[in-house]
């Protein structure tokens, strides 16, 4: 069920990234253009477009933890001493997580200025400028005022506990499983480790995909960095980090990979599927 809603919003992710939203970095100006559907067609505002947008990766980002955590408890044996307090602990830093997931959209509006004042200012200090930088589509930041630092704090912060999280979870599983590979069989403690590998994989896509990028954007705006290609890069790997997540869950995971390919053989473009399909009893847990 998890990777089901994980998958569709990362569908969402892509979809609102490149066909509804469209956004475009123009430098030296801090700021984003919107050019998809939602500003074309319905007007939305982009600094909505890009609150929404920043919800639907945090709210994914937490789908992952919350399918990393369901591989902690799995690797966790239930004949460690403290099985019972750590899954309590899990339910409440899933919570908690949610909850930050939410929360955390509210940095944004530091941002919020009145925009054609902002704009007045950067044109006495900008130039050439964009050809689209007085449209309606096109948010600017003076990058100033006090709540813009805020704002660069605020985001220093969210990465700090990010990285937090990744490497709590891993060292939590790694720990786990080294105090009670001596209580369990050779088996199982292979297939542990298996789904540590993958736990590890999953940590650094959140990693390089959503922490690094971000990071890239508040140095850049602290900074004034002008590197095109880099922010476009940076840009790009939001944007794209739901298919490369999803990618990851399922080649690291052997039922999903099993039932990617019994879906993909039971297409009618397979001629040979029903010779190649895999049987119910094969599909297995155990990575």
């Amino acid at each position: 069920m998890m990777l089901g809603f994980h998958v569709f919003l990362c569908l969402c992710e892509e979809i609102y990234g490149f066909i509804l939203m469209r956004p475009t970095v123009f430098l030296p100006v801090i700021g984003i253009y919107a050019d998809g559907i939602l500003s074309n067609v319905f007007h939305i505002n982009p600094f909505i477009q890009i609150i929404a947008f920043f919800l639907l990766i945090h709210f994914n980002a937490g789908i992952i933890l919350h399918i990393s955590l369901f591989r902690l408890k799995v690797i966790i044996p239930m004949s460690y001493r403290h099985y019972s307090l750590v899954v309590k602990i899990g339910r409440w830093f899933l919570i908690f997580t949610y909850f930050f997931c939410v929360a955390s959209t509210s940095i944004f509006f530091l941002l919020l200025e009145d925009q054609f004042e902002a704009k007045i200012q950067i044109s006495k200090t900008v130039s050439p400028l964009p050809t689209m930088f007085w449209s309606e589509k096109y948010v600017v930041s003076t990058a100033k005022s006090d709540n813009f630092y805020r704002f660069l704090y605020a985001c220093l912060c969210f990465v700090i506990n990010n990285i937090a999280v990744c490497f709590s979870v891993v060292l939590t599983a790694c720990c786990i499983l080294y105090r009670t590979k001596s209580h369990i069989s050779a088996k199982v403690v292979e297939a542990q480790k298996a789904y540590l590998k993958v736990l590890i994989i999953q940590m650094t896509v959140i990693i390089l995909f959503l922490i690094l990028p971000f990071s890239i954007f508040g140095f850049s705006m602290k900074y004034n960095m002008q590197s095109l290609p880099t922010l476009i890069t940076s840009l790009v790997l939001v944007i794209s980090h739901g298919s490369f997540s999803t990618l990851t869950l399922i080649l690291g995971t052997k039922s999903y990979r099993q039932e990617v390919t019994r879906i993909f053989l039971k297409c009618k473009c397979f001629p040979c599927s029903n010779r190649y399909l895999l049987p119910n009893n094969v599909i297995s847990s155990i990575t």
